[in-house]
Parts: C-alpha cells; structure tokens; sequence
C-alpha cells in the first residue's frame, strides 16, 4: 500500500480514510468476486442447458416447453451486472470527489455550489482551482476517468441496451 500524506483540508473527525475509501474499496472488491463467480457458474450453466436444449429438441419440444424469455433473460443478466457495476463503481467516484470537497469548504471561502460545471468536473475543479490539488500528474487517470464519465452517461441515460 502507497505511503501517502492526507492534505489537512481532508483531515476531519467525521471523515476516517481507511474506512471511508479502503474499507469501502475492498468491499467492491469481494462484492465482485462474489457475484462474478455466481453469474459465471450459475448463468452461464443456465445458458448452456438453454442452448442445448435448442440444439437436441424437435419443434415441438421446443414450442411446448422452451422458455424464450427466461433464455433472453439469463443472456442478458451479464450486461446487467458489469453495467450496475461500473456505475456503482463510478458513483463511488464522484461521491468521493464530493466528499473531499465538502471536507475541505471548511478552509476555504468559496464553495462547491459556486463553481459550474457538474458531478466529477465540478468536483476536479474545485479541487484544483481552490484546494490546489495538482492533476497534472494524474492526466493520464483524469483523461481515463473523462472516458468513464462518458460511458457512465451512455448506460444511464441511453434509451438502448446495447452500446
């Protein structure tokens, strides 16, 4: 783990940072492991009955007894679960950011509600412009997260399910 010193504008008794970010970080991360091998063993050995089925029946086997919408569904429980994902995982993002600015308002005159822009901009904004954070050594994670944020917009405001 990184040797890293919390700035003070971040230092508050009602804000601890291994609870806050780490144990919350790790919590995903069995959240995924979990969940990953379920869908992995169950779904996938779901689809496969389903696509054997399809394979070995006649037609009216298939007609009488094959359930094409619990089919459809066990497909489509995949995209489900890596899009609520990502936006979980994005939404813990730009709830952070907002809560690291909140703490440091505390210091400063000028408060998050005053800047344009929304969510994660508004939030690096701040952070630069009135904390002083430098984000030129995290360009290369900014842009990344830019690219998030556009992807983060397509799953919840597309009217399509496939992007």
């Amino acid at each position: 783990m990184p040797v890293f010193r919390i700035r003070k504008e971040f230092v508050s008794s009602n804000f601890e940072y291994g609870l806050e970010v780490d144990f919350q970080l790790e919590s995903f991360s069995e959240y995924i492991n979990i969940t990953e091998e379920l869908i992995e063993k169950e779904i996938k050995r779901e689809i496969i009955k389903h696509d054997k089925f399809l394979k070995e029946s006649s037609e009216y086997e298939i007609h009488a007894y094959y359930d094409a919408i619990d089919h459809i569904i066990k497909t489509n429980v995949h995209q489900l679960y890596y899009n609520s994902l990502f936006i979980s995982l994005y939404s813990f993002l730009e709830k952070k950011m907002y809560q690291f600015c909140k703490l440091a308002e505390k210091n400063y005159s000028i408060k998050v509600k005053d800047l344009s822009d929304d969510g994660i901009f508004k939030y690096q904004k701040y952070l630069k412009k009135v904390v002083g954070i430098d984000f030129e050594k995290l360009n290369t994670e900014w842009t990344q997260i830019t690219k998030y944020n556009k992807l983060r917009n397509l799953l919840v405001h597309s009217p399509t399910t496939e992007i």
